[in-house]
């Protein structure tokens, strides 16, 4: 382990990282289970029936929703391999990058399969 000398503004952004990482993986997943939901099957996506707006519901919510995962997974990868943090910070912030990007790979495949 190498010694590093922390910088409290880097610390605290990596605690913050640490928590949309969390809060972010989680809305991810809830998508991925949303999508998994939908039934592959009878859904007109040109209709204004209840599935087809669910449908171009979770469609857009991830249109939404990837740019700003996309960027917090830089800025978390960022300060992995450069910032001025203890080792322990830098490994946390690892595995919670990890779990996101798993996380944001799973919700675009989920929706990706569906229809339309």
């Amino acid at each position: 382990m190498s010694t590093v000398v922390e910088v409290p503004e880097a610390t605290e952004a990596a605690k913050q990282l640490v928590q949309l990482s969390k809060e972010y993986t989680q809305k991810l997943k809830d998508l991925k289970e949303s999508a998994y939901s939908i039934p592959l099957k009878g859904v007109d996506v040109k209709s204004n029936g209840p599935r087809a707006l669910r449908v171009k519901d979770v469609k857009s919510y991830l249109q939404y929703l990837r740019p700003a995962a996309e960027q917090l997974a830089r800025q978390a990868s960022q300060l992995v391999q450069h910032g001025a943090i203890n080792d322990t910070t830098r490994l946390e912030l690892r595995l919670r990058l990890a779990e996101l990007e798993h996380a944001l790979f799973s919700a675009t495949d989920a929706v990706k399969a569906i229809p339309g």
